[in-house]
């Protein structure tokens, strides 16, 4: 059977959004205990207690007038605005939410209508990783399989993507 234009970039995507959503999702857990442990760590540094003096780990605290990043920097520019002027702040909730309920050009995939095998995952990790053999591609994509699996993901999920503007 031939196969279209369209049918392999959609393979693609799906295998590609499902191995993202694993590591990702990995990674949204390994980030949310870590950012849970930081704020004990600031906490009780604030309050004065200290590691002891023969521990061979360091943490201190130290101040910046640097925001981690971007979004946070907008973060704290809003949560100042909204203190110093109430009313436009609520005015640009306002827009903010007129923008929210933009509908947006979305995509779905799956490969739920037939079994993708083995090799396909491979060939994408062989796609990602330069220099990668195939067997060593193999157990990659087992682990991730298996990685999936215990976190509730399936390669044959309906993958969903924001198209842009």
């Amino acid at each position: 059977m031939d196969r279209n234009k369209l049918e392999e970039p959609a393979e693609k995507f799906t295998f590609y959004k499902f191995f993202g959503g694993v590591i990702n999702s990995l990674g949204d857990r390994i980030k949310r205990r870590y950012e849970n442990i930081g704020k004990f760590l600031g906490d009780e540094l604030k309050k004065g207690n200290k590691l002891p003096e023969n521990s061979n780990l360091t943490a201190n605290l130290f101040w910046s007038d640097r925001a981690p990043s971007y979004a946070r920097k907008i973060t704290l520019a809003f949560e100042e605005f909204k203190q110093v002027n109430p009313d436009a702040y609520k005015q640009l909730e306002e827009i903010i939410n007129k923008h929210r309920k933009i509908r947006r050009a979305m995509l779905n995939c799956s490969v739920k209508k037939y079994n993708p095998q083995e090799e396909d995952y491979v060939g994408i990790i062989s796609d990602l990783i330069d220099g990668i053999d195939s067997s060593e591609a193999r157990n990659l994509y087992r682990e991730i399989e298996n990685v999936g699996k215990k976190l509730g993901k399936s390669a044959t999920d309906i993958q969903t993507f924001l198209l842009p503007e």
